[in-house]
């Protein structure tokens, strides 16, 4: 199954040179560079931030572009500054394919430095900026995002195509997962490392309640309650959906341990 890489991010933040490094190492690969299709009108030819733009034809060449190459077994590597609107019509219209969705930002200082190694022709000075701020205001999940202002071209390759947390729709089982250990969080860490401890004391109450003469499984229920707790406070900011039904599962098990300790 062929793999379509979504690479966004604002002009001079790396993703031509990012998206051709990963079409490089691919055995069968095609670079789709955004800029160069919607350069391809000449007569007419208007700016894709003014009014009167060619955005919709754009929009439609790209998407029977991507949808042949990976019909005959390509990986696609998609680059361009990708709204939100845009990015839906795309996950909406390949989700039978595995697709990537990467947002590439730094900080400003180090966009106005790359924006200043681009052609003179091609820099964008203070615009950069300007997209820069609307990229970090719009409503992009943050597992989605990639900040490389200290990551070499390499290392930000490397960690794309080693982590799970870009995959999107639910082609994979992965969109359910948390990101990998080194990707967590400090409070992330130490709520899966809680996790760990509830579902030890889980197993131990219920080894002690089937092997010995006491009764624990109220430690059971409690430990699973606390368990799910956890859980559901590290799934909230990936997967809304799943967080709500371990809360829901907690209050079952908090309702089970209550009845047992009355009992």
């Amino acid at each position: 199954m062929s793999t379509l890489y979504l690479i966004t991010g604002p002009a001079g933040v790396g993703k031509s040179t990012i998206s051709k490094r990963i079409a490089e190492l691919k055995p069968k690969s095609a670079l789709i560079e955004g800029d160069d299709i919607y350069h391809q009108v000449v007569g007419s030819y208007i700016p894709a931030w003014k009014e009167g733009n060619h955005l919709s034809i754009f929009w439609e060449l790209n998407e029977l572009i991507i949808k042949k190459y990976l019909e005959n077994g390509y990986d696609v590597i998609f680059n361009y500054i990708i709204n939100e609107d845009n990015i839906k019509r795309l996950k909406e219209a390949f989700k039978d394919y595995k697709i990537k969705y990467i947002v590439l930002l730094v900080t400003e200082e180090t966009l106005l430095e790359r924006d200043k190694l681009r052609p003179e022709d091609c820099r964008m000075n203070e615009r950069c900026l300007v997209l820069l701020n609307n990229f970090l205001k719009a409503n992009i999940d943050e597992k989605y995002k990639l900040y490389t202002d200290n990551k070499t071209v390499e290392e930000t390759v490397d960690y794309i195509e080693n982590n799970n947390r870009f995959i999107v729709g639910e082609w994979f089982m992965e969109n359910y997962l948390l990101p990998d250990w080194k990707d967590k969080t400090k409070n992330e860490k130490v709520l899966a490392i809680i996790s760990v401890i509830c579902a030890s004391m889980v197993l131990i109450s219920i080894l002690i309640s089937l092997f010995s003469k006491y009764n624990l499984f109220y430690l059971y229920y409690t430990f699973i309650f606390l368990f799910l707790i956890v859980k559901g406070i590290e799934y909230w900011k990936y997967n809304k959906p799943i967080a709500i039904i371990e809360f829901i599962c907690s209050i079952i098990f908090l309702v089970a341990d209550i009845v047992s300790i009355i009992k």
